[in-house]
């Protein structure tokens, strides 16, 4: 007997590290043969997922353009650029100032409004969202909806935090002294605060869960992913719940270049080479 495909409606923040992370998911449950998978997102990225063979449910209208764009990486770097992420500061300071993605209340609306439409359309039998929120249109569906979170696992504490892990993105170790982490998140707080306020309530307005105090997200009572090795994991130190699951990666295909180290780098004796754990 035949079984029926399962629909799976992919909502990913529309930055090219949760898009990509939401096709390398994408694309394993599709080639099992028993999935169909469609994504809801902005026209940046309407090319570029039909062309690999995905259904694409638009966030907001059409654009219509000249030159086929394939993907949103120029979209981002306006938005990363008007919110201040290339500045020369120290990390505080841009963690400080990466809060204003809290004050685009109208685009936050106006895409859950979209998203609200999808769901109805699509009539997906699980909702699965890459995002720094959750969507009231998702969590008010009825339908099952996963969390999915391919940044940093450090970056959980974006609505999972734990007080034995230092804040996130500020770089610190592990072992930070515990009165140095309280004050830099006494310090985080207070900056956020105003726009946390304001964000929380238009969430609040529209059907959603409030999250905890200066949160940005309410985990999946269903479940929640995220990417990182287990090696490079803080369960040692921050257990998570039953229903958090980690993966190595989310590695999307197409792209078959063999990466070699330069020889300028080859030759060097004694060095160290760092490298990024990113989801792009």
């Amino acid at each position: 007997m035949a079984h029926r495909k399962l629909t799976v409606l992919f909502a990913p923040m529309q930055f090219v590290g949760p898009v990509n992370s939401s096709i390398g998911m994408a694309e394993v449950l599709r080639d099992i043969g028993r999935h169909h998978c469609v994504f809801a997102v902005k026209s940046d990225w309407k090319s570029r997922l039909e062309s690999i063979g995905f259904v694409v449910k638009l966030i907001g209208e059409e654009v219509a353009r000249d030159v086929v764009v394939t993907d949103s990486a120029d979209t981002n770097v306006a938005q990363a650029e008007k919110w201040g992420v290339f500045r020369n500061v120290d990390p505080l300071e841009q963690l400080i100032n990466n809060g204003k993605a809290m004050d685009n209340l109208t685009d936050f609306v106006e895409t859950d409004g979209y998203l609200k439409t999808i769901i109805s359309d699509v009539k997906p039998d699980v909702i699965i969202s890459d995002h720094m929120t959750v969507y009231p249109s998702m969590e008010t569906s009825g339908i099952p909806w996963i969390f999915f979170w391919s940044a940093n696992p450090l970056s959980l504490d974006y609505g999972y935090p734990d007080e034995r892990l230092p804040p996130s993105i500020l770089g610190l170790p592990t072992n930070t002294e515990t009165e140095v982490k309280e004050k830099y998140r006494q310090r985080i707080n207070a900056a956020k605060s105003e726009s946390w306020y304001r964000y929380r309530d238009q969430l609040v307005s529209m059907g959603g869960t409030a999250p905890k105090e200066f949160l940005m997200w309410t985990p999946s009572p269903f479940a929640n992913l995220y990417m990182t090795p287990k090696e490079l994991d803080y369960t040692d130190v921050r257990p998570l719940p039953d229903n958090f699951y980690a993966f190595d990666c989310f590695k999307r295909s197409g792209n078959d270049d063999n990466f070699e180290i330069p020889e300028t780098l080859k030759n060097r004796a004694h060095e160290e080479i760092g490298c990024d754990f990113v989801q792009i």
